[in-house]
């Protein structure tokens, strides 16, 4: 399973030394927060359409111009492929009789959660300063995702918090991220961010 993510990023970066940061490199602890528009390919895209990634990771940058960070994102989205698991509940107006005989609404959505580390290396081919220029990440960790379903007011006895497990289709399973883009310090240290593409792949 693959998805293809647009990574949109603003970096929090604390200088610990004095060193002029338009002439050396420098050594910084990193945070950001971070924001990501993913297209699902392969077997991923069977279940899902395009979705959201929304994260923080923490990390540091060595005077060496090497990125070491550790992160986490919340999966979402409401494009969801795979709406057969509810077909067995639905009458012949499509619609799910909840247990007071009234018609339901039932919502159908992705939920999941990647957990990373991520290794760095900044190429300072462009940029203001040495300690910017083009990035590249790997990094490996632990990816989760499943159909969340809910239920008006949690009244259809068939979707219950106990039944639910038998839908959601939930599949976890080791990651791979590969990831290339532009990574910026700005001289006076007050605009930094990144920005790029990448891969994310599920091993099962």
């Amino acid at each position: 399973m693959f998805k293809l993510i647009t990574l949109l990023a603003l970096i929090f970066c604390l200088s610990v030394n004095s060193q002029n940061i338009k002439d050396s490199t420098i050594y910084a602890p990193i945070f950001s927060l971070n924001y990501a528009f993913q297209i699902p390919v392969n077997t991923l895209s069977d279940r899902f359409g395009t979705n959201n990634n929304l994260g923080f990771s923490g990390g540091i940058k060595t005077k060496n111009n090497w990125t070491y960070e550790l992160s986490t994102s919340f999966i979402f989205g409401t494009n969801v492929k795979d709406t057969t698991i509810i077909d067995h509940l639905q009458n012949n107006q499509n619609w799910i009789i909840n247990q007071f005989g009234e018609e339901s609404v039932v919502l159908i959505q992705e939920r999941g959660q990647v957990f990373s580390f991520k290794i760095g290396k900044i190429f300072n081919v462009i940029g203001p300063n040495p300690n910017s220029g083009l990035i590249l990440k790997l990094g490996i960790g632990w990816m989760r995702h499943k159909i969340r379903i809910d239920n008006e007011n949690d009244q259809i006895p068939q979707l219950s918090q106990q039944h639910l497990p038998y839908y959601d289709r939930l599949a976890s399973g080791l990651n791979l991220y590969q990831f290339i883009g532009y990574h910026h310090m700005s001289n006076n240290r007050l605009t930094n961010f990144f920005l790029g593409t990448g891969i994310i792949s599920r091993i099962y």
